[in-house]
């Protein structure tokens, strides 16, 4: 008896000591890294009167500009963001594509990770940034508004720019590509669900800015690419590269043909 005590005695102490390595393991795999920041924003959403097509509209924006302000932090940072609504409309913030391990509470869905932040009130969501990285966007989670109240949400790579699959670019811009409307988005909004739907947006925007097909437009810096406009406006810009054959490859262009001040390029959408 004395002897299957003896023996009984070591199998429960590897049993704890396993339980508690499990314990250890998954605290230290759900701990955010060590070097991680703490990146803070505050999204006042108003009201404001911007002048596209030659003429004022009244929109919802953040922080009076469109689109609102980018947040660039890197994978592993914790965000926290003060949204104070002084607009007429209930709001909430999605994180679009930011995956919210253990954080389903800011994911800015209203009626179901959230009630709306009302009129007036104030809301701050918070979160981590872990495992993922990439350039995503952040937008109003009501009908109608997110043309209006959105932003780019870029998650750096932790090890910085020498992890990127490509040569380290002189400079990043975000592009944010949407639509402007002249017409009452809240109103628009309460109509769909009545199905009336007979609107179209009054143009294409690239960051903000109508195009040049557009009165009163504003500025698209497209170049080094060939380009066509389409009935809304838009540049529809065709990156291609040879293939291994003949029947797959393009002609040489002509000789006085511009050329680009670097040959890499890279474009992210989601």
């Amino acid at each position: 008896m004395a002897s299957m005590e003896s023996r009984s005695l070591p199998m429960a102490a590897a049993t704890s000591m396993s339980v508690a390595i499990a314990i250890v393991f998954l605290i230290n795999t759900a701990a955010p890294v060590g070097d991680a920041a703490s990146v803070e924003h505050t999204f006042i959403v108003n009201q404001t009167k911007m002048t596209r097509l030659c003429k004022e509209t009244q929109v919802t924006v953040v922080n009076g500009q469109l689109p609102g302000p980018t947040i660039e932090i890197t994978e592993g940072d914790t965000v926290t963001v003060h949204v104070i609504n002084r607009s007429p409309y209930n709001m909430t913030i999605h994180w679009h594509g930011v995956k919210q391990f253990r954080n389903c509470w800011a994911d800015g869905v209203p009626m179901l990770t959230q009630c709306p932040i009302l009129p007036n009130k104030n809301f701050t969501y918070q979160f981590n940034v872990v495992g993922q990285e990439g350039t995503l966007w952040w937008h109003a989670h009501v009908p109608g508004l997110r043309a209006t109240v959105h932003g780019a949400f870029i998650i750096r790579p932790r090890h910085g720019a020498e992890s990127y699959p490509f040569p380290q670019p002189h400079k990043e811009i975000p592009v944010i590509i949407g639509d402007w409307w002249e017409k009452d988005l809240a109103e628009m909004a309460r109509n769909m669900t009545k199905s009336i739907f007979l609107s179209y947006a009054s143009a294409s925007t690239i960051n903000g800015l109508v195009g040049d097909l557009f009165n009163c437009s504003g500025v698209w810096f497209m170049h080094c690419h060939y380009e066509f406009h389409l009935s809304m406006g838009m540049a529809a810009v065709f990156i291609v590269e040879n293939g291994p054959t003949m029947d797959t490859s393009l002609l040489p262009p002509p000789v006085n043909f511009p050329t680009c001040s670097h040959d890499n390029s890279l474009i992210q959408t989601i």
